[in-house]
C-alpha cells in the first residue's frame, strides 16, 4: 500500500491526497480539472471548491480532510465559508453527473498486494 501511495503521489506531482477524487471518468482529463476551472474563476484553490461542493451535498454529508501541513488543514477550514452558486453547481454536476464516475479505487495490480487481514 505504502508503494502504491507513493508512486501516484509521485505521478500526480503532489505531496498529498485528495479523498475527493474516487475515479477519473476519462483516464485522459484528471478530475482536479473539472473543478479546477470553477476554482480558478472563483480566486479559490481547487481543494476549497471540492470540499464547498461537499458541504453544499446536505446535512447528512461530510468531507473527509486530509492535511499533513498546517496550511492545507488552515485552506480546508477556510473552504466552509466559500458558496458555490447554483450556476457552479450545474457545471459541477454536468462535469461529473452522479454515477458517471468509473473505474476502482484501486488499479488491479495494487489490488493483488492488499490484505486486509495483516
Amino acid at each position: 500500500m505504502k508503494n502504491s501511495l507513493a508512486y501516484t503521489l509521485r505521478r500526480l506531482g503532489t505531496d498529498h491526497v485528495d479523498i475527493y477524487r474516487p475515479a477519473r471518468l476519462d483516464p485522459a482529463v484528471p478530475v482536479e480539472e473539472t473543478i479546477g476551472a470553477i476554482a480558478e474563476a472563483k480566486g479559490i484553490e481547487t481543494s476549497q471548491a471540492a470540499i464547498a461542493w461537499v458541504l453544499s451535498r446536505g446535512q447528512d454529508v461530510v468531507p473527509l480532510i486530509g492535511a499533513r501541513r498546517v496550511h492545507q488543514m488552515t485552506s480546508a477550514i477556510a473552504a466552509v465559508d466559500i458558496e458555490l452558486t447554483a450556476e457552479d453547481l450545474t457545471a459541477i454536476e454536468q462535469a461529473v453527473p452522479a454515477g458517471a464516475a468509473a473505474g476502482g479505487r484501486y488499479a488491479d495490480v495494487f489490488l493483488a498486494n492488499l490484505d486486509s487481514e495483516k
